[in-house]
């Protein structure tokens, strides 16, 4: 599927290129990728032969979307091949097939609630299936990149050395402020799954060459937390659930022109939702009362804990090197019932499960 995905990140692209105009001229002047740029002409190109085949794409996305829409709206595709045989309707054919596709394929995937804004699209994967998708290589820019998910034009060719790091794994000792060695995994692939008292699987880390991710299993309540490395902000992603010291927040809903957050009183527990745009942004979160300030007298909250802001093109939340730290939580509140999404991990990130806490390395 990777060459189909970076297809379909160039549908409104293509929409734009109109009968008439030459579009190998009309490609080369687009801010994309080189990369990018080549698959465009290979799509637009005239020659039949050359063109995506949308059966192979639809039998290809059928096996993997059992959403029953899926398969109403891919049974539209068989007729596709016979109508870009004629040239001239080729083009505008393909475009709107593809964005059928690619919309498909987001509202599935990642149980998007409405179909997304393709007038001004900037399409994202995440990192893990990037790597997946290179096989045994690494690219720098995916490795470098400091977000969980990508846009797709940061994709490139050029593969790193097939360079060993070992992951170092670190638990804490009695006291609770020192970390003890407890697991060290030097081969490409690996996997780390510690057991609680009852020998049930408390978390699953995957080590694939220099990518590390965590999942958690399916729970009733989620557990597992990841601690935010300091100034270094991520994006904010639907139903993800975070904790800021004692306080919780939620995410509600999330588009490109508005977020809603949830956080409840620390006293009555009763939540209350905050909506902001991208203009209102950013937003601290902390005890100090100030200017774009959500203020709490929340336990282990500091004065200016964290910051939620819009970066131009996504949601992001951001540790502001509080003392006690901004955690993430494995699961969403969707996804309880099933393992947890992977999220990545960097080197010297700290994940918490009951009242342990593990500590994680990649030492080349």
């Amino acid at each position: 599927m990777g060459m189909t995905l970076l297809a379909m990140a160039s549908v409104s692209t293509m929409k734009s290129l109109a009968v008439g105009f030459d579009p190998l001229v009309a490609v080369q002047g687009l801010t994309y990728s080189g990369d990018l740029k080549t698959v465009l002409k290979w799509m637009l190109t005239e020659r039949e032969k050359s063109r995506p085949d949308f059966e192979e794409l639809s039998s290809s996305l059928r096996s993997r979307l059992p959403d029953p829409k899926a398969a109403e709206k891919l049974s539209r595709l068989a007729t596709v091949q016979e109508q870009i045989k004629n040239s001239h309707e080729a083009t505008a054919i393909i475009a709107s097939n593809l964005e059928e596709l690619w919309s498909l394929t987001l509202l599935t995937k990642w149980q998007l609630p409405t179909s997304p804004d393709l007038a001004h699209p900037q399409f994202y994967q995440r990192k893990v299936e990037v790597q997946e998708s290179m096989g045994n290589c690494t690219a720098d820019s995916v490795d470098s990149y400091p977000f969980h998910y990508m846009p797709i034009t940061e994709f490139v060719t050029d593969y790193s050395g097939d360079v060993v790091k070992t992951l170092i794994v670190e638990k804490t000792t009695s006291n609770e402020s020192e970390f003890t060695l407890c697991k060290e995994i030097a081969a490409h692939f690996g996997s780390f799954r510690p057991c609680d008292r009852t020998q049930r699987c408390m978390f699953t880390v995957n080590k694939d060459h220099s990518t590390v991710t965590i999942s958690e299993p399916a729970v009733s309540v989620a557990t597992v937390l990841v601690r935010l490395m300091p100034n270094s902000p991520v994006p904010l992603l639907p139903h993800a659930i975070f904790r800021l010291g004692s306080l919780v927040l939620k995410v509600t809903d999330i588009t490109r022109t508005s977020l809603s957050i949830e956080i409840p009183d620390v006293d009555t527990g009763h939540w209350t939702q905050y909506t902001y745009h991208p203009d209102t942004t950013p937003i601290r979160i902390g005890r100090k009362a100030a200017p774009k300030t959500l203020a709490f007298e929340g336990k282990n909250l500091s004065s200016t804990h964290a910051q939620v802001a819009w970066t131009g093109t996504h949601w992001t939340i951001e540790d502001l090197a509080s003392t006690n730290g901004t955690w993430q939580h494995c699961h969403t509140e969707l996804s309880l019932q099933r393992e947890s999404d992977e999220v990545r991990l960097v080197s010297g990130q700290i994940v918490s499960y009951d009242s342990d806490q593990y500590r994680f390395w990649l030492r080349a």
